[in-house]
C-alpha cells in the first residue's frame, strides 16, 4: 500500500534507505531506531509506521498508524479539524467512577529509547502504586505475549485508573470511560492521559474529545494510504 502511494505522488520505490529522500519504517526500534536516526539526521524525510491505535472502529475499517519522525505522540502529524474523528463513528464510554482497582500495563519493549518500555518498570512501578494508594494491583502482560488473562471487559468496572509506559492499552481504557496515566515522556493521546500518578487517588476526568480528534489524524486507512491522500498529506 505504501508502494502504491509513493508512486501515485511520483516516487520510486527502492529499498536502499541511503539513496532515498524518504524513509518509511515500522516503529523506530531496528538497531535501537539507529538507521532512522542517521538517515533523519541528512534529510528529515522519516515517515514513522505501527499498529493503529483504535482498528477497526465501529464502521469497521482497519487503519495504520504514520506519522513523521516518531510514534505514539513523539512524531508530527498535521491537524484538519474535528470532521475526522466524527466520520469514525466511534463511542466514548462515560466515565466510570466505581471501581478500585488499578491496572498496570506492560508492553512489548519495543522502540526508540525513551519510548520503549524499561525492563524494570513493571517491578518499580507495581511496588510503588501498592506503598502509595493501599489498591489492588492488578498486572497485565502484552496480549501477543500472555493470552490467558483476565478479559478486559471483566476488567474495566473494577478499575480506578490504567498505568502505563507508554502502551496503547491508555488509548483502549480512555475509550472505557477508566481515567489513563503514562510514565514515558509522550503518549498519542496526552491531555486526556494524564502524565504521572500523583494524582492517581483523586482522578481527573478530563475532556478527552479533544485527544481523539487529534488521533484521528494520526492513522489512516489502507485505500488512503494506497491513494496518496495519507502521505500527501503528511508532507511527502
Amino acid at each position: 500500500m505504501f508502494r502504491d502511494g509513493f508512486l501515485k505522488l511520483g516516487y520510486t520505490v527502492n529499498h536502499k534507505p541511503v539513496m532515498a529522500d524518504m524513509l518509511v519504517i515500522w516503529n523506530r526500534y531496528r538497531e535501537g531506531g539507529k538507521l532512522a536516526d542517521e538517515f533523519e539526521a541528512e534529510m528529515n524525510g522519516v515517515l514513522v509506521a505501527e499498529n493503529a491505535y483504535i482498528s477497526p472502529d465501529s464502521a469497521g475499517r482497519k487503519y495504520t498508524a504514520l506519522s513523521r519522525t516518531g510514534h505514539n505522540g513523539s512524531g508530527y502529524t498535521p491537524y484538519g479539524g474535528p470532521e475526522r474523528w466524527a466520520r469514525m463513528e466511534v463511542d466514548l464510554h462515560s466515565w466510570r467512577k466505581t471501581g478500585d482497582w488499578i491496572l498496570l500495563c506492560a508492553q512489548r519493549g519495543l522502540g526508540a529509547p525513551g519510548m520503549a518500555m524499561p525492563p524494570e518498570f513493571m517491578e518499580g512501578m507495581r511496588d510503588m502504586l501498592m506503598k502509595t494508594t493501599g489498591c489492588h494491583i492488578e498486572m497485565r502482560d502484552p496480549p501477543s505475549r500472555h493470552q490467558n488473562q483476565r478479559a478486559l471487559e471483566e476488567l474495566w468496572p473494577l478499575l480506578k485508573g490504567v498505568v502505563v509506559w507508554t502502551s496503547n492499552m491508555a488509548t483502549r481504557a480512555l475509550l472505557e470511560g477508566v481515567p489513563a496515566y503514562y510514565m514515558g515522556p509522550h503518549h498519542i493521546m496526552a491531555g486526556a492521559a494524564i502524565n504521572g500518578v500523583d494524582k492517581i487517588l483523586e482522578p481527573t476526568h478530563t475532556d478527552r474529545e479533544a485527544a481523539f480528534r487529534r488521533l484521528a489524524w494520526a492513522q489512516w486507512t489502507r485505500e488512503e494510504i494506497e491513494s496518496g491522500g495519507a502521505l500527501k498529506w503528511l508532507g511527502c
